[in-house]
């Protein structure tokens, strides 16, 4: 379960972004981090395994339901147990980026490992509506052609 630790990264992008070969990881060495900016992780124990039961809740709730089956299903009363709870401070190598477009700042979050890339980019709002327009009439030639 990975837990953002940092305030410095938009948690939802980090949340999207679980794309990592943890298998490959590797002990820490100061010549990883040469030549780069880093950011030290601001979030303790206690938070980060709040914040981890927070994220498997879902979970969990889903796998009661569908243990209890049938059409609908009520969750009275749970009882959860975490056995071997341990934790790994580790870092990700993640490239943060921003632009100004128009004065509106877009951020973006780059996995450094496979190019994955999450963030907001600016939607033009008549290109849109080109776009819808554009669909409509293929749309409409279709039909009318068919109706041929």
């Amino acid at each position: 379960m990975l837990v953002n630790a940092t305030d410095a990264v938009n948690p939802e992008f980090a949340q999207a972004m679980q794309n990592w070969d943890l298998p490959s990881l590797v002990g820490y060495q100061d010549e990883y981090l040469s030549g780069f900016r880093t950011v030290r992780y601001k979030t303790g124990l206690e938070e980060g395994f709040s914040a981890a039961q927070g994220m498997m809740q879902p979970t969990i709730d889903q796998t009661i339901r569908y243990d209890i089956g049938g059409d609908e299903q009520q969750i009275s009363d749970k009882k959860t147990q975490y056995d071997d709870i341990t934790f790994k401070h580790i870092l990700l190598p993640v490239w943060l980026g921003a632009y100004k477009f128009r004065d509106k700042t877009y951020s973006f979050l780059v996995n450094a490992r496979n190019g994955e890339v999450k963030g907001h980019a600016p939607i033009s709002p008549w290109k849109v509506a080109g776009l819808v327009i554009l669909g409509l009439l293929i749309i409409g030639a279709i039909i009318y052609f068919s109706k041929k």
